[in-house]
This record gives C-alpha cells, sequence and structure tokens, in this order.
C-alpha cells in the first residue's frame, strides 16, 4: 500500500499554497523584507499600526461594497414593486372601464329591443324616442341610424307626420354611411 503511494505521486492543488503565497516574488516587490526575531519594538508597533490601518480600510471598503448591494436590491425591489401596484391599478381601471362598457352595452341593447317592440306595435314615436336613446349611449351606428330613420319614413308613411324631421335625419344618415344602400332606399318615403 505504501508503495502505491509513492507510484502515485504528489497531487498538487490548483491554488498555490501558503508556503508559496509567502515567499512569492510579487510580494518581496513591494514590501521590504524585515526580519521579525532581529527588528526593533518600535518598528513592530509601527507594522502593526500599519496592517490594521489596512485592515481597518479594507473593512471600510467592504462595508460600503455591501452597503452600495443592500441599496442596489431596495432600489430594484420597490422598482418592482411599484410596478406591480402600477399594473394592479391599472388592471382595476381596466376593470371599471369593462364594466361600464358591459353595462353600456346592455343598456344599448335594451333600448333597441324595446324600440323595435314599439316598432310592431305601430307607436313609431316611441321607437324613434328608444332608437335615439340608444344612439346617444353608442353614437354612429348603423343599425340604430337606419332604425332611426326607418320609424321616420313608417311615420311619415302612416300618419303623415314629422316627415322633415325625418328627412334631415335619413340625409345625416346618408352622408355619415354613404355606401349603405338601405337608407338611399328609404329616400322614396318621402
Amino acid at each position: 500500500m505504501k508503495n502505491n503511494r509513492a507510484l502515485i505521486g504528489k497531487r498538487k492543488s490548483m491554488f498555490s499554497s501558503k508556503k508559496d503565497y509567502l515567499s512569492s516574488p510579487y510580494e518581496n516587490e513591494h514590501t521590504e523584507f524585515i526580519d521579525h526575531k532581529t527588528a526593533s519594538p518600535e518598528l513592530l508597533e509601527e507594522i502593526r499600526n500599519k496592517l490594521l490601518k489596512e485592515k481597518k480600510k479594507s473593512f471600510i471598503v467592504n462595508i460600503l461594497f455591501i452597503l452600495l448591494i443592500i441599496a442596489f436590491t431596495i432600489a430594484v425591489t420597490i422598482y418592482y414593486f411599484s410596478n406591480v401596484k402600477k399594473a394592479d391599478e391599472n388592471q382595476k381601471t381596466a376593470q371599471i372601464e369593462s364594466f361600464k362598457l358591459s353595462k353600456t352595452h346592455k343598456d344599448f341593447q335594451l333600448l333597441i329591443k324595446d324600440g323595435d317592440e314599439w316598432m310592431e306595435t305601430g307607436n313609431f314615436e316611441n321607437a324613434i324616442f328608444r332608437y335615439k336613446s340608444a344612439a346617444k349611449l353608442i353614437p354612429n351606428q348603423f343599425d340604430v341610424e337606419y332604425r332611426i330613420c326607418l320609424g321616420y319614413a313608417y311615420l311619415c308613411r302612416y300618419e303623415n307626420l314629422e316627415c322633415e324631421q325625418g328627412k334631415i335625419a335619413l340625409e345625416q344618415a346618408i352622408s355619415t354611411f354613404p355606401n349603405q344602400q338601405k337608407l338611399i332606399e328609404l329616400r322614396k318615403y318621402y
């Protein structure tokens, strides 16, 4: 067993040993050799004070480095949580707006449905009123404008009322939606 160890050879570490570190040529260039056995107590005290100052300097640099890392970490954390808070606020605002839009859309559909029911019963004035209310909720909808013009056309044709108002509403709708053939066909009622 002993012979096997001798055959393997010495293991070398990738790090230099303490012995090599103490006797490195780099260190000898920057510091002068001091024999500790023959040095005077004043010289040893001066060396001790130098080492303490270097340790203190190193300690302060390390503390500043740690404080810098802590400050950076706190800044990143605050930035991240402020973005999360803004995202939550934006999400709440979007939910409120979507709720308002859904409520507006429901009201819009209800007014259209109510106007259609009035139109079927032949009460064209109430139907026109409902359609105009729907147009105020969501403007520039072709279906609503067409229904308003259709209501005026029926009112003019069957009851001979508000023909001029209907003609004005039809011309406005045609100027808004010029490519819609349905609106152009309603001109024959005036």
